[in-house]
């Protein structure tokens, strides 16, 4: 019977999701084995716990800039984390830090004068 509750209508095995396979420590691709070589299995969920937070406060309007502002440290972390594992993945929080101010500053005309174009 403990393998029932994994069984659909069908008797088939229900895929499980990806959130679902990482907090059980069944991530998909080697995730977890990738993981623990730099930072130990339980720090998986409280780290995506504070991104999600972060990326609250990111998108209400009143804590934008302050999401936008720990946003940025986190994702320095999340480059010095790749560098230091020396996986070559560092341009991706690049990239997303990099997206992330662009929408605050195209959304915002108050950072768009703290941040002057040259007009010619």
């Amino acid at each position: 019977m403990a393998g029932r509750d994994r069984l659909g209508a069908l008797g088939r095995a229900r895929p499980a999701l990806p959130a679902q396979r990482l907090l059980q420590g069944r991530a998909a691709g080697g995730f977890l084995e990738e993981w623990t070589k730099t930072y130990p299995a339980a720090a998986a969920l409280p780290i995506g716990v504070i991104e999600l937070a972060l990326y609250a406060l990111y998108l209400v309007p009143k804590t934008r800039y302050l999401g936008g502002l720990l946003m940025l440290a986190y994702l320095g972390g999340a480059v010095a984390t790749h560098l230091h594992a020396g996986d070559g993945m560092f341009l991706v929080p690049v990239l997303v830090g990099v997206v992330g101010w662009l929408g605050l500053y195209l959304r915002d005309r108050k950072l768009r004068a703290l941040v002057p174009t040259v007009d010619e």
